[in-house]
């Protein structure tokens, strides 16, 4: 009979919120390292070791495309979720009362939206926040300056938004430990850089930029390979990761 009386060791095993990361082999879940208790993360970044002041090894969130990966982070430390929105197709004059104006998903995250002419924004043409459009990242209300887009045109747009559905949360909050995905293995996540200059491409290699997120664009090392590119259907990058 199962003891519901007692909390499990938070942290250690990985309470997945869902919308991080999703272990497709391999990889096995260590839940013993201790982690910075300074460090904020959601399930799919990264992590790196460094010392605390005492000079203890602890896990925190990779902030340098030099740090060492040691894994993937199968926990959360945050107070707000964000999910990826792939190449989500908008012409403008779809909504006929304000035919200047698209609208994406509310609550967009700062600094993480592309608005493209093309589905890839590696290749398509990326239109200038304030010269081409303006958004209000509360709303998602995207309005066309007609300055480099034309009045019907159709964009593209790859972004984070918050999703209001799931609450903050920290799971290492008791142990003082981190559940890490480490070593060889593939997952899938939606938590990857939605403004990589370089498109995720199947077979291409992969990388992480300066705020622990996946990337195609190069920088550091490589830690792996695309097996699967988000889709506007499907935004879920899969990778095949080698963190050794």
């Amino acid at each position: 009979m199962t003891d519901y009386s007692t909390l499990p060791p938070i942290g250690r095993t990985g309470i997945n919120s869902g919308t991080g990361v999703r272990r497709l082999s391999n990889m096995p879940v260590t839940g013993w390292r201790d982690v910075s208790p300074s460090a904020s993360f959601v399930a799919g970044q990264l992590g790196t070791l460094t010392t605390d002041s005492n000079g203890k090894v602890v896990v925190e969130t990779v902030d340098s495309t030099a740090d060492k990966v040691i894994g993937v982070f199968f926990t959360d430390n945050t107070t707000t979720f964000y999910s990826a929105a792939y190449a989500e197709e908008h012409t403008f004059g779809e909504n006929a009362a304000t035919p200047n104006v698209i609208y994406v998903k509310p609550y967009v995250k700062a600094s993480s939206y592309v608005v493209c002419s093309t589905a890839s924004t590696a290749t398509g043409v990326r239109h200038t926040e304030t010269t081409d459009f303006t958004i209000d990242t509360t709303s998602g209300a995207i309005t066309n300056t007609l300055v480099g887009i034309a009045a019907t045109a159709t964009v593209y747009v790859t972004y984070m938004y918050k999703d209001v559905n799931l609450s903050g949360i920290n799971q290492t909050l008791g142990s003082g430990k981190a559940a890490l995905l480490e070593e060889v293995g593939e997952i899938a996540t939606i938590q990857y850089s939605t403004t990589s200059a370089t498109a995720y491409v199947l077979g291409a290699s992969i990388y992480y930029d300066s705020s622990g997120y996946l990337t195609a664009t190069s920088g550091s090392s490589a830690i792996g390979f695309i097996t699967k590119v988000p889709t506007a259907d499907d935004p879920e990058l899969y990778v095949k990761l080698a963190l050794t």
